[in-house]
């Protein structure tokens, strides 16, 4: 087959599968958004749900010995309970979630569907606090009369301290995992310690760390504590981790870790804004473009990838048009490499931990690389990308990152 028609029919299929994602969030948005009628307290919005959703509320609390209660009677038993729930629910907590709730209960338990993913609304759905429905025709998040009474009374001084807390350990935890890749509790908790000068209570720091994760999807857990959604093999980074008994944690700083815990931060190191800078001069990219490489680029170092297969991912975007501006961006990506904190490393770069050595890759060869002869112009992008906060084209409802992306 020629390779520009395995090009159409590649783009075509991805196009599909994209048709395909959206008419799926279509049918999600169908099921998710429910018509109310007011006044509606807790136990109508409860009543207004399916079973398995009711089913899903208990089991976010651990509420046992209702397993086999009947619809009306888990919905009745929800609405005895939740509320107590709640008031736990509100110690672990960030900034941006209660900013969310602040809003809605200010505007009298309604605000319009702020811009938060499926996921997100999920979390907050199937804890029983905030209600997706349509009133008066609009599309609104809704929090119960009961639930907004509550939070009225327990906002005060200690609510929001709370809240300061765990979102200061909730970003530097998510820092940990984006320089480490996999932290346990007992290292995250020690370098809080030493960076905040506070005591942290283990118990606390897992509850607030595990309802981010379910929230944010920076983080998931494993049992021995958090790693970062984008790492697979977990246990042989701890593996690479307890090799290297000598070497520390990379010590960075608060503010670092604050600003690496942040979603979708980009670690642009020297070696990275250069060759960012160099792409650029030679095709026309914008700056979400160029975020896109670079966070691709550091993941795929960090999986272990050798030159040629960044040098193919690099060929996804654009066409190198010479066998010498190969061997150019090649001896670039190796200082690209060379400067990369990885996980395996504890959050050192190798030429930080190598500088005698030099460095893991090898030298360039003196064959030529094997790549399309065929010149095309530079700038010239016909592939359709999928980036990596789109929904996955395979349909899953996920996003491309929590999925095929991986």
């Amino acid at each position: 087959m020629d390779d520009h028609i395995k090009k159409a029919t590649a783009i075509k299929a991805l196009d599909d599968a994209k048709a395909y994602t959206k008419q799926l969030m279509e049918m999600k948005e169908k099921e998710l958004w429910k018509k109310i009628s007011m006044p509606c307290n807790l136990l109508d919005l409860l009543n207004g749900l399916l079973k398995n959703e009711l089913e899903k509320i208990r089991q976010a609390y651990k509420l046992e010995g209702l397993s086999g209660y009947k619809k009306g009677e888990l919905a009745l038993e929800l609405a005895r309970q939740i509320p107590v729930c709640f008031i736990y629910f509100l110690h672990s907590l960030d900034q941006n979630r209660y900013d969310l709730i602040q809003a809605i209960v200010k505007n009298n338990g309604f605000i319009e569907n702020p811009q938060l993913s499926f996921e997100q609304i999920d979390f907050l759905l199937y804890h029983g606090i905030v209600f997706p429905v349509i009133y008066d025709d609009k599309k609104m998040l809704c929090i119960p009369p009961e639930l907004v009474e509550l939070f009225i009374n327990q906002d005060g001084y200690e609510l929001k301290s709370m809240v300061k807390r765990n979102t200061e350990w909730i970003k530097l935890t998510h820092g940990m995992i984006y320089f480490y890749g996999v932290v346990s509790i007992k290292l995250a908790v020690k370098k809080i310690r030493e960076l905040t000068g506070k005591d942290v209570d283990y118990v606390e720091f897992y509850q607030v760390m595990s309802s981010a994760c379910d929230y944010y999807g920076q983080a998931d857990k494993i049992p021995e504590g958090f790693k970062n959604d984008s790492v697979f093999e977990y246990e042989k980074i701890l593996g690479e981790h307890n090799r290297r008994p000598e070497v520390g944690y990379y010590p960075f700083t608060k503010t670092q870790l604050l600003k690496a815990g942040e979603p979708d931060y980009v670690d642009m190191t020297p070696a990275m804004r250069k060759f960012v800078f160099f792409l650029s001069n030679h095709y026309e990219l914008n700056d979400e473009d160029t975020k896109e490489i670079s966070m691709q680029l550091i993941y795929m170092i960090n999986y272990g990838s050798n030159p040629m297969v960044l040098i193919e991912y690099l060929q996804s975007w654009f066409d190198i048009f010479s066998l010498e501006f190969l061997r150019e961006v090649a001896e670039k990506l190796m200082d690209v490499h060379n400067g990369t904190r990885q996980w395996v490393l504890k959050g050192y770069a190798p030429d930080e931990l190598f500088k005698d050595e030099k460095k893991l890759l090898k030298p360039l060869s003196k064959e030529p690389f094997q790549f399309d002869p065929k010149p095309e112009l530079a700038g010239s992008q016909t592939k359709s990308k999928t980036g990596r906060n789109d929904y996955c084209p395979c349909g899953s409802g996920k996003k491309y990152k929590h999925c095929c992306g991986k």
